[in-house]
Formats: C-alpha cells, structure tokens, sequence
C-alpha cells in the first residue's frame, strides 16, 4: 500500500506535468493545430497531477 501512495505522489504529477509540457512545446502538439484533439489528454493530465495532490494528503 506504501508503494501505491508513493508511486502515485511521485509518478503521477511527473507524467502529468510532462505530458502538458510535451503538448505545450514539441511541434507537433498544440502549435502544429487545431486544439480540440488535446483536450483529452490535458484533461487526464491534470487529473493525474490532481491524484498526486490528494495522495499527499493520504496516509
């Protein structure tokens, strides 16, 4: 159980943060077009960014 809160403290707000920079910056992300098609994935970005805020606050 340990290991999950820890992985999610740490692994899931990294991947989240990544992904919204990746999207942000590489060519082929936001700058190539339209936005609509990363919407998703921003979404699930801060989502997991948001998981690793709660499980901070877990114990």
């Amino acid at each position: 159980m340990q290991v999950a809160i820890t992985t999610a403290r740490v692994t899931l707000p990294a991947v989240g943060i990544g992904t919204i920079a990746a999207i942000l910056t590489l060519p082929s992300g936001i700058a190539a077009g339209p936005v609509t098609p990363w919407i998703p994935l921003l979404w699930l970005s801060c989502a997991m960014i948001t998981i690793g805020a709660a499980a901070w606050s877990a114990r």
